[in-house]
C-alpha cells in the first residue's frame, strides 16, 4: 500500500517503512482514513451507519466530533458517547481546542476523534495531543500531521503555525487527565 518511498527532513530519513510512533492505518475497515494514534485516541473522517457500528469492535466507546454544522447522531443502540468540540480549520479558536483536548484527556473509554475529511482539524487536535499529552516536539508532531497520509490541505498554512505558536506548559496545565500523563 506504501510502496518504497522516502522522505527527506533536515536530519530525518525515512525508507519503505512509517515511522513506528505516527498513527497506524486500521485496513480492515469501511472506516476513511481510519488510524490508532495510541491505546486511547483514534482518528477518521466521517463515519457513516456503518462506520459508527464498527466502532466497538475496535474498543472505542467514545467519539469526539470536530464538525461545525453537522452532529454525529448514532443509533442508540451503539452505546457511545459522543462529544462535540467544533472548530473551523481557518480560524481556529483555541478555547474549542483545549475543549476537544480535554475530551481526550478524560475519555473513559478509547475516543475517535474526526472532522468531515479526517485530515485538518483532526490533524490539529492529533497534533497537539502529541505535544501536550505524549510529549513529542512540536516539529515532530507537524511532521506527521502533514506527511502522514491522512491528507492534510497545505491551504491550511495556519494550522501548523498556531500549533508552532501553542504555549505548550499553559496547554498541559489547562488538559489534564488519565490519557494526558506527562
Amino acid at each position: 500500500m506504501y510502496g518504497l518511498w522516502v522522505l527527506l527532513l533536515p536530519g530525518l530519513a525515512f525508507a519503505d517503512a512509517r515511522p513506528a510512533a505516527w498513527a497506524m492505518p486500521i485496513n480492515d475497515s469501511k472506516l476513511e482514513n481510519f488510524y490508532q494514534v495510541s491505546p486511547m485516541l483514534y482518528r477518521s473522517s466521517q463515519p457513516d451507519a456503518e462506520g459508527f457500528g464498527e466502532l466497538k469492535q475496535h474498543g472505542i466507546g467514545e467519539v469526539l466530533d470536530l464538525r461545525l454544522y453537522h452532529k454525529d447522531l448514532p443509533s442508540a443502540d451503539m452505546a457511545l458517547t459522543v462529544h462535540n468540540a467544533p472548530l473551523f480549520a481557518s480560524g481556529i479558536n483555541p478555547v474549542r481546542v483545549v475543549n476537544a483536548l480535554q475530551v481526550i484527556a478524560n475519555a473513559k473509554e478509547p475516543v475517535l476523534v474526526h472532522c468531515l475529511h479526517g485530515s485538518d482539524r483532526t490533524g490539529l487536535v492529533v497534533a497537539l495531543y502529541r505535544v501536550v499529552c505524549q510529549g513529542w516536539s512540536k516539529q515532530q508532531a507537524i511532521d506527521e500531521m502533514q506527511l502522514g497520509e491522512f491528507g492534510y490541505h497545505s491551504v491550511f498554512s495556519n494550522i501548523p503555525a498556531f500549533i508552532q505558536n501553542a504555549d505548550v506548559e499553559t496547554l498541559r496545565q489547562q488538559v489534564q487527565g488519565p490519557a494526558c500523563h506527562l
